[in-house]
């Protein structure tokens, strides 16, 4: 009898350990249910950085783009690489807004004072007509240091 006593008690302390382990699988489940909501905010947070992203993206081509057509325009190419040697835009890599009025120019050599005066010179010339926006020009060669022309000092084809 004694025996059954305590196996009666040990059944009876067993069963609220069941409960017990239940309510942490009812946590588990709480936890995970929460797991979920907190990626749908991320992806909230993300797409206002991607408009933001996307916003000074599409702006900068334009003016680059612009004039980059107007000089192959002026000098009935469609490539730099296609102008002779002798031309001061031969050399020219790339052309890529900084602001609304101002482009940088990228050279793939080593220029002279004169031959950076020259190249921008020549964009603002060929490109005036078409693109009256244009304010500054920035060359930068391989040397990486920017050298600034202002349209106002510059430009003596189109005024």
């Amino acid at each position: 009898m004694v025996i059954g006593s305590i196996g009666a008690a040990l059944e009876d302390s067993a069963a609220p350990a069941s409960p017990s382990a239940t309510e942490p699988a009812e946590e588990t489940d709480a936890a995970e249910t929460e797991t979920p909501d907190e990626p749908a905010v991320d992806e909230v947070t993300e797409e206002p950085t991607e408009t933001e992203t996307e916003t000074p993206t599409a702006d900068p081509s334009d003016l680059a783009a612009d004039v980059e057509a107007a000089v192959l325009a002026s000098n009935g190419v469609s490539a730099f690489s296609e102008l002779g040697t002798s031309s001061p835009g031969y050399a020219i890599t790339g052309i890529e807004e900084i602001t609304s009025s101002t482009i940088r120019v990228q050279v793939q050599q080593q220029l002279t004072d004169a031959e950076r005066d020259d190249t921008a010179r020549w964009v603002f010339n060929m490109s005036c007509d078409a693109v009256p926006a244009l304010g500054t020009v920035v060359i930068t060669d391989i040397s990486g240091i920017d050298h600034n022309w202002y349209a106002d000092r510059n430009v003596t084809m189109c005024s």
